[in-house]
């Protein structure tokens, strides 16, 4: 294995220099030098030393990611996202789950702090979101990934929620639906309500109400309670003739509802996420795509950005999903 006094030896330069420069930890080198030693570390194959690295330079060297569940592909696309940005950066990662609990969230954040890990990217459960706070006043970087606190000051990378709940809407609008519900979930997560808003809007510019009645919230994680939310909207003395779901896992049981209902095709409806199970030939599910690997990526590139430069003010990062048209959307009877 080449180390770095092959590296020193090869370059006509001292031990001391060289991993210094290796490690980026003292910028009086000129570029030249600096140059010369990583064409020299690359023409040997030198591999860096990682528990060494952490060693000489008092960092982690390592970002933790926190995710909510690993239910759905949503967590792979995004570390499929974010692993080429920190390998490139000569940074490890740390997953942590939090499983739906404010209380492991608090512990798995407190935890990134007490192992000093220089950064953490999470996907952040409503609520205060005090723990979060603290790391960011005690210096540590927080950049939040597919949802946002809006108490907390960090850098957050989303799809644009209320876009894409209003594309969806105009598709349905387009198809020549007027009687358009709304099935949500029940929770205070802020992509989850801007995604309700995108919907009421394209409804206003459309210039149509929308009945109390048509728009009914179950719970989060919970197939029973969304199923008796379809079975309420097939029961109004004039039912909906499509419904835009807040995501493409509630759509997909909404459909499940109104296939068993003998309602399926009759009903158009639509998500928001485009999962994988979403494009089945037996579900065939119109949805606003999230470009979550794209949102991995540039959370990744934002907590390295952070780490350089303190002083950057926290940024929102919104990004524009894709409308897919699927079969679950057809045009009224």
């Amino acid at each position: 294995m080449v180390s770095v006094v092959d590296v020193a030896k090869a370059a006509g330069l001292s031990a001391g220099t060289v991993s210094q420069i290796l490690n980026c930890q003292d910028a009086r080198y000129s570029p030249r030098t600096r140059q010369r030693v990583q064409d020299v570390a690359r023409h040997l194959g030198y591999q860096p030393n990682r528990m060494a690295q952490k060693l000489v330079t008092q960092t982690s060297r390592t970002i933790g990611v926190l995710f909510q569940d690993l239910t759905y592909s949503s967590a792979n696309e995004m570390l499929l996202g974010m692993l080429p940005v920190f390998q490139k950066a000569g940074y490890d990662h740390e997953i942590s789950v939090s499983f739906w609990d404010l209380d492991l969230e608090r512990r798995d954040v407190e935890a990134a702090r007490q192992l000093r890990l220089d950064g953490l990217i999470a996907v952040p459960l409503p609520g205060p979101g005090a723990a979060y706070a603290e790391a960011i006043a005690n210096g540590m970087p927080v950049v939040f990934v597919s949802d946002h606190l809006a108490a907390i000051p960090a850098d957050s990378v989303c799809v644009d929620g209320a876009d894409a709940a209003c594309r969806v809407t105009r598709h349905l609008l387009e198809r020549g639906h007027r009687r358009i519900a709304y099935l949500g979930v029940k929770s205070e997560s802020l992509q989850l309500l801007d995604r309700h808003s995108g919907f009421r809007r394209a409804m206003a510019e459309a210039n149509l109400p929308v009945p109390k009645e048509y728009e009914l919230w179950g719970k989060v994680n919970n197939i029973p309670s969304i199923e008796k939310r379809v079975q309420q909207f097939l029961k109004l003395p004039v039912p909906p003739t499509a419904i835009v779901a807040v995501s493409d896992p509630v759509a997909t049981q909404g459909l499940g509802m109104l296939h068993r209902q003998g309602a399926a095709g009759q009903i158009a409806l639509a998500g928001i996420g485009d999962v994988p199970m979403s494009d089945h030939d037996c579900i065939s599910l119109t949805t606003v795509s999230e470009p979550v690997r794209e949102m991995g990526r540039r959370a990744a590139e934002r907590i390295l950005e952070r780490l350089n430069h303190h002083e950057l003010a926290p940024a929102p990062i919104r990004l524009r999903g894709k409308l897919i048209v699927r079969d679950s959307t057809p045009v009224p009877q």
